[in-house]
């Protein structure tokens, strides 16, 4: 499963044509690993898709890189016989890589430049920014993530009224040296001149000054950065999110269906449900699943895969349903995958602010973070 051609010595041309001739050797990688199929996969497979993410690095295509090193970590799974490889998961992988492909070279044949395509090809480095003066920001969820790369993390999803989008602030540490329990992060500061935990920032509203944002909508928090505490417009920030039923979220998401190249990402809703059903847990698809119905009666699964990482998140879908501990709303993140809606319920929310006992504490709050802190120590 050789790409055509040398991956050590790239061309010194101009970076379009670098990029077309990268193309089609790492199309060849991923052509060969379809027709053979996973089932004759071996370690000289991730090699080679090892070997075409250098090639994607010396092309300057850096959302192809990062996607073949991600595939290299799934075949890696697979051949690890990983209870958690999930063969739908590979596919799609595959499937937005080659759209991808395909659409970098549609654009550079066109005659478009290196440059214009960076929304599609990405950059090495993600560049930030200065705001001037203080960003508003609102906490509407939290995640907590392990990659594929051998990195773990938290990130705040916030939303920011000026910017009229969602933001998100992260704390991320190699696994190598960190463990894969990414939870333990929620209670560390950003940095030691804020004096601000993860968790503390995923509640309520901050001024944040001296910070940088990318046009993705990442901040940078500088060593002279500072946040204060801001009166929480978190009605405001759930109303921009808000879906009043499952068709509205499929309506957010068409663009997403009609380009997928980006599609997994998917879109931060807010919904309402009239009912949530029990945790039921599928062992064959390695995913938690409940039943939410909207106010019309439609049904879609809210789903969690299954993991280490994860465990809190599942603990939590068995709440969602329960009398005493259900929320008002959820903030969920939707996506589609194949033919179907996909919901992951990230954040409960409540109208009237609720107590949540964690770590010898007692929080007033409204949102409580599924992958963080226990539904089940919530008291009205």
């Amino acid at each position: 499963m050789a790409p055509d051609g040398p991956l050590d010595e790239p061309s010194t041309d101009g970076p379009g044509t670098v990029m077309l001739e990268a193309v089609p050797r790492v199309r060849a990688v991923l052509r060969d690993l379809l027709r053979h199929g996973l089932q004759r996969v071996t370690t000289g497979t991730g090699v080679e898709l090892a070997a075409a993410s250098q090639w994607a690095h010396h092309a300057r295509l850096t959302r192809v890189e990062r996607e073949l090193m991600a595939l290299q970590a799934q075949v890696d799974k697979y051949l690890a016989r990983d209870p958690l490889f999930r063969t739908d998961a590979f596919v799609d992988r595959v499937n937005r890589l080659a759209w991808r492909l395909a659409e970098i070279e549609h654009h550079l044949s066109d005659g478009r430049t290196a440059d214009e395509l960076v929304p599609l090809v990405g950059v090495p480095r993600r560049r930030y920014e200065p705001i001037d003066g203080e960003l508003l920001v609102v906490a509407v969820a939290l995640r907590t993530w392990v990659s594929d790369t051998g990195f773990m993390g938290v990130t705040a999803q916030l939303w920011a009224p000026e910017e009229e989008r969602m933001v998100e602030v992260g704390l991320a540490r190699p696994t190598d040296y960190f463990g894969t329990d990414p939870s333990r992060l929620v209670f560390q500061l950003l940095n030691d001149a804020i004096g601000v935990s993860m968790q503390e920032l995923s509640h309520g509203a901050w001024h944040l000054e001296g910070i940088k944002l990318s046009a993705d909508g990442r901040i940078s928090l500088p060593g002279d950065a500072w946040a204060r505490p801001a009166a929480s417009p978190l009605s405001d920030a759930l109303a921009s999110l808000r879906c009043d039923d499952l068709l509205q979220v499929v309506d957010r998401l068409m663009d997403d269906v009609l380009t997928p190249i980006d599609g997994g990402g998917g879109a931060w809703v807010y919904l309402e449900p009239a009912a949530i059903g029990p945790r039921r847990v599928d062992d064959t698809r390695t995913e938690a699943t409940a039943t939410l119905v909207d106010r019309r009666g439609a049904e879609a699964l809210l789903r969690v895969p299954l993991g280490a990482e994860r465990a809190q998140q599942v603990e939590n879908l068995d709440h969602l349903s329960r009398p005493d501990t259900r929320p008002d709303g959820l903030v969920v993140q939707a996506r589609v995958v194949g033919d179907a809606l996909h919901l992951e319920p990230v954040t409960a929310v409540f109208h009237d602010a609720v107590q949540l006992k964690q770590r010898r504490r007692t929080l007033e709050v409204q949102l409580v973070h599924l992958a963080a802190e226990p539904l089940g120590m919530v008291r009205r």
